[in-house]
């Protein structure tokens, strides 16, 4: 099994198209069978809620400390996200999970202990594009990554 380098990560947002490169090149190597995914969408709503909620679709959310729902397009030809769900939880918590992305939904999710909540409203108050990207692999689930970066920092003064 190979392992993916960063800068390797940097190279595939750019275009579908290098996207699509990726995935046949892992495709080569497992016949048939999907490896990766790779999804990225560019905020345009952002939503934080920062207590406690439950909502009739547990399966989306469930109960959660805080919350940031973000909708926009997709950050590049090709890919297909149009949401972000990212749940806080106590830090040590059972639903601290690693991320997927639900191809029905069109939906990342990310779950995080809540003491990155304020990093990650950081991330959302200093940057003027905010972008959320998923990493998966369906032959190791459990490396699956997804982070929320900023692309494009505000100038000090707007802060």
């Amino acid at each position: 099994m190979e392992i993916i380098e960063l800068d390797m990560i940097s190279e595939v947002m750019v275009s579908r198209e290098t996207n699509k490169r990726f995935e046949e090149r892992y495709e080569e190597k497992r016949g048939e069978e999907r490896v990766h995914r790779i999804e990225s969408l560019r905020a345009s709503n952002i939503q934080v809620n920062n207590g406690p909620e439950r909502h009739a679709d547990a399966a989306q959310s469930g109960d959660y400390s805080a919350r940031i729902l973000m909708h926009g397009l997709p950050a590049g030809d090709g890919f297909a996200a149009s949401s972000a769900l990212i749940c806080f939880y106590p830090d040590g918590d059972v639903r601290l999970v690693k991320p997927l992305y639900d191809e029905t939904t069109r939906q990342i999710r990310i779950f995080y202990p809540l003491s990155q909540f304020e990093s990650q409203v950081e991330i959302l108050k200093s940057h003027v594009e905010v972008i959320c990207t998923f990493l998966g692999s369906s032959v190791t689930p459990d490396e699956n990554a997804a982070f929320l970066h900023g692309n494009r920092a505000l100038p000090e003064k707007l802060h």
